[in-house]
């Protein structure tokens, strides 16, 4: 095998290249996970509202709310306290259930993607409206395929919501 070389741009010029690149086709994707940083979203503190109205959850706006982990780090499996905050399913992926209230009528979609690494797409289970009426509380299970840095978004009718997480499991000693 021959190597050949080929001249450089100038110096500036490279730089320049370089940093145009960077801007316009950053993409935080699988090719970038070296250097991704995840920037979780930060759920604000409960006034101390009653848990199924507005107040009662986390992180939103007035039209779609949701009750994000603290810090917005999901982390699966058993805590050292004994509890969980998600469930690691015997596949590896990630479950966990999340609240959400809802200031309209209409049906909740709630999807997700990876950040930093590609993945499968979130899978997500709503129930019924018959269930839980047209409007405030509603459940649903998340299901993460794997761990990493995560994106999820719910729309509901004319109201967007979308946060970021990072989601890990507990460490095995």
């Amino acid at each position: 095998m021959r190597l050949v070389r080929v001249p450089l741009f100038p110096a500036g010029v490279a730089v320049g290249a370089v940093v145009t690149l960077l801007l316009a086709g950053y993409s935080g994707r699988a090719s970038d996970a070296a250097t991704f940083h995840c920037s979780p979203s930060q759920p604000v503190p409960h006034s101390g509202a009653r848990p199924f109205s507005a107040a009662g959850f986390n992180y939103g706006n007035t039209l779609l709310r949701a009750e994000l982990p603290p810090h917005g780090h999901l982390i699966a499996g058993t805590l050292p306290n004994g509890g969980s905050m998600a469930e690691i399913e015997p596949d590896g992926s990630i479950s966990t259930k999340m609240g959400w209230w809802r200031g309209l009528q209409g049906r909740l979609v709630i999807s997700g993607r990876r950040l930093d690494k590609d993945a499968a797409p979130l899978r997500v289970d709503l129930p019924s409206l018959n269930s839980y009426g047209a409007t405030g509380f509603i459940p649903s299970s998340l299901m993460f395929p794997t761990t990493g840095c995560w994106r999820v978004s719910g729309k509901l009718g004319r109201a967007r919501l979308s946060f970021t997480l990072s989601v890990t499991k507990v460490p095995h000693p």
